[in-house]
Order: structure tokens, then sequence, then C-alpha cells
């Protein structure tokens, strides 16, 4: 038997060590669009903090890997299990789960020793993703052994070369086909072997996820731990205090507490948090192996659940950033031009005064060197074609945009339209406004007239050609 579990745990590193990511061509082609295209347009372009701007590729790029070494989570909208040692994390999800077949690892002793990321599909599977993102296949045999006791017989940690597993099974779609649950250690667990980087573990990846349900074990507890409401009063956890980031307890393993005092471990909790500050969605008293909520307050667990299932924004966390770059280059470049003008405007109204009043008393050879001068600098200040350039920006921003688009459309990542560009669409424009004091909503063409593009409401400047979209004023 030893032997047999040597050679499964050797099977295991191997597969870890063997699994590669698969290079995705639309990010090779992100990152050629940044080192050449890009970088050859700043070139030409006005000037701009650059350095900022190949950051904010980098984090993108970096982004667009992350969410194809796994597309089914990193494309969902991340919700975290949270809680003590032993106090029914696995079990609570479990309870979700059709599928007896595929199952979470639990037990009486620290079990989860891996973080394991729980999606709602048709076919079942356990999966691995290794330090470097590549994928293998655990059988669900193994994947029950990998707990904190396998651990400890290794002589280096696990969890440097497996990053996290993903088990997905058949759950209810209506409260999880956007959702993806991860299962987190119990962040409190002993303070030997491995499982004193469980806390730091736990914290992680808490932290990191849209909202988090919180599960208290009441066959041990019995009320809210004071260590619980510390983890959860982290100042750097935004649970309970962002609205944005809901917070929802469990009170798990209810089926051995009476009626009574089901009730009042309810009202202890509510005052607990209340008195702590904490802001929360909802309280449950639950029972994962029977699937049973004895009570609630606030929503119920399933209620809670339908809330979170949403579409991700994953699409415009990608692409908003990448507009703003673009947006204000075409700003800067619209800024430029109407400065340039100025100039020129000013140099000339020098040369004709000049002509005009004999200002100057100087010999015509001197007026001449002057006068040539002047309309030496008049053509250094000489605006660049504005359609032109704005056309070149708008070309390689489509560039970007398209391979994003195919890269959403490869993990399938649902896309959305953007917000509009406050900032642009509140910007007034010279010729535009009236002399009653108020701003009148200005209005647009739903065609341009130069080059016959469709425009849409948000659009200030034709995103082919540059030309204005307001209708002329009388």
């Amino acid at each position: 038997m030893e032997q047999e579990n040597t050679n499964r745990i050797f099977s295991l590193i191997t597969d870890i060590l063997k699994a590669k990511p698969t290079e995705n061509e639309h990010i090779q082609q992100f990152r050629s669009l940044v080192r050449n295209d890009f970088k050859e347009f700043c070139n030409k372009a006005v000037e701009l903090n650059q350095m900022e701007d190949m950051e904010l590729f980098e984090k993108i790029e970096s982004e667009m890997n992350l969410i194809a070494h796994c597309p089914p989570v990193h494309s969902k909208m991340v919700g975290a299990i949270g809680g003590g040692f032993s106090s029914g994390k696995s079990s609570f999800i479990n309870s979700f789960m059709l599928d007896k077949n595929i199952q979470l690892a639990t037990g009486v002793i620290p079990v989860t020793a891996i973080p394991s990321y729980v999606i709602c599909g048709e076919m079942p599977d356990i999966c691995g993703i290794s330090y470097r993102g590549g994928r293998f296949i655990i059988q669900a045999d193994m994947y029950k052994d990998i707990s904190h006791e396998l651990l400890k017989t290794l002589d280096f940690d696990l969890k440097d070369i497996l990053r996290y597993i993903t088990v997905t099974a058949k759950l209810d779609g209506e409260c999880f086909s956007n959702i993806c649950l991860i299962d987190t250690p119990g962040y409190n667990a002993s303070s030997t072997g491995t499982m004193q980087q469980d806390r730091a573990v736990a914290y992680n990846y808490i932290k990191d996820a849209k909202f988090l349900i919180w599960v208290i074990g009441l066959d041990s507890n019995g009320t809210f731990p004071r260590t619980d409401i510390e983890f959860l009063m982290d100042p750097e956890l935004p649970f309970g205090k962002d609205p944005s980031r809901s917070l929802y307890i469990v009170a798990n393993k209810a089926r051995g507490v009476t009626p009574s005092s089901r009730q009042r471990i309810l009202e202890v909790l509510q005052e607990t948090l209340d008195d702590n500050g904490i802001s929360y969605d909802g309280i449950s008293i639950y029972e994962a192996q029977h699937k049973e909520e004895y009570l609630y307050e606030g929503m119920q667990v399933k209620e809670f659940l339908k809330k979170q299932n949403v579409p991700t924004q994953k699409y415009v966390e990608l692409a908003l950033p990448l507009k703003a770059v673009f947006d204000r280059y075409k700003k800067r470049t619209r800024e430029k031009y109407e400065t340039d003008k100025q100039f020129q405007r000013k140099i000339q109204t020098l040369i004709l005064d000049g002509m005009e009043h004999q200002v100057i008393s100087l010999s015509s050879e001197a007026k001449n060197v002057l006068e040539d001068g002047l309309n030496e600098l008049k053509s250094y200040l000489k605006p660049a074609d504005l359609t032109q350039t704005l056309g070149t920006i708008t070309e390689i921003e489509q560039r970007f945009f398209e391979c994003i688009n195919r890269f959403c459309d490869d993990v399938g990542i649902q896309k959305a339209e953007l917000p509009p560009d406050q900032e642009a669409s509140g910007t007034p424009t010279a010729g535009t406004g009236n002399n009653s004091g108020e701003s009148a909503p200005a209005i647009k063409k739903k065609f341009c007239d130069k080059c016959g593009t469709k425009l849409f409401e948000r659009d200030n400047f034709c995103p082919k050609c540059g030309t204005s979209t307001l209708c002329d004023t009388e």
C-alpha cells in the first residue's frame, strides 16, 4: 500500500512538472502590437507619458495570460468561501453539487491543502494548474488524497508547483452559471507542518474575490469566534466595508442545534456583526449535509447566490484601459492642433501689423529678414493634418481592439459595450455654446459628412476620420 501511494504521488508530481501552458496566439499578437506598431506610432505622435502606457499594456497582457491559463475560472465572477478550520466550507459547496461522483474532499482533519475553484459545467472533471500555468487532469481518487497529511510526507511544499485545482461539476445554473467558487484552507489551522501558511493562502485568495461567504461551524463554536471577527475586520479586506464587495454569513452544521438555540444564535451573530460595524447581505442557519436552511436574516443563501450570478465585466476590465490610452492621444492631438493654429494666427498678425503700421523702422532688407524668419517659424508650427493623424490613431486602436475581441471570443468572455468617455462628452466645443448662461444640449450628426461612418451619441468626433460630429448651428 505504501509503495502504491508513493507511485501515485510520483505520478502527480510528474504530471505537474510536465504541464506546459498553451501559448495563445492572440496574446502573442497583442505583444507584437505593443512592441512594434505602438512604439512606431509613439515616435511620430504627440508626446505623452509612454512609460505609463507601457506599464498599462503589461497589466493587460498579464491579465490575458491569467485568463488563458484557465478561462472557466478567470472569466467568471469569483466568490470565496472562507472560514476557520473544520467549519464546513467544503461540505457547504458540496451541498449545491448535483453529481455525487464529483465532491470536494471533507473531513475532521484539515483537508483543503490546495485552493480549489468550483465551476458549473455539464462535463465533470478535476484539473490542476501548475506553477507555469499548465493544465493537467487529476483523477478523482488522487484529488481526495491531496490533503495536509499528504503535504507533510513531501520534502518540499507542493503549493510551490501546484497553484490551484479546478473542479467542474453540475450545479444549479440559476445560482452558479456565471459564478466560480473558491474553497480556501481554514485560516486558523494548527501551526505545525504546512498549515502555518494556510492563513496567508486563505487571505490572498479571499481578498481578490468579488464576494465572500464566511462559514462558521456550530458544532465547535456555537457563536462568532473572535478570531473570525478579527480576520474579517482586517483593513485590507473590503468585505462588509465596500458596498460592491458583498459579505454573507453561513452558520453551518445546525442540525444538532435545538430550534430555540438556532434563533438565539442568529440574534447573537447579528449583534456581533452590528457591534463591529460589519455590513452583510444576510445570515443563514444552515446544514450542509442535509442541504437545509433553517433560519435566515436578510437574504436566503440561494437568493444571495442568485444576486451574485451575473456576467462578469472582464471584457470591460480589459478594453476600457485600452480605450483610455488612445482617447488621451486623440485628445492631445486635437489640443496640439488648436494650439499650433493659434500660434500661426498670432505670427500672421505680427507680420501683417509690422507691414501695415511700420512699427519697426528697419531697412527693406532687414524687414525681409524679419518677415522670412516669422514665416519660417510659422511653417515650423504648421499643424499636422488633423484628419490624417486621428485616422492613424484610430487605425492602431482598431488593431488592438480586434486582437482583444478575438481573444475574448477564444476564451468565452462575453463582450459588452464600453461606457462613454465622460470627459470628452462634457468638454465644451468652441462655437457651440449659447449666451444664456446654460449649456444647451449639442445636436449631433448620425453619419459623418466626410466619410459616411455611422455615429453614436457618445462620439464627439468621427472615429474614422476625426471630423466633428456636431451639427452646424445658426
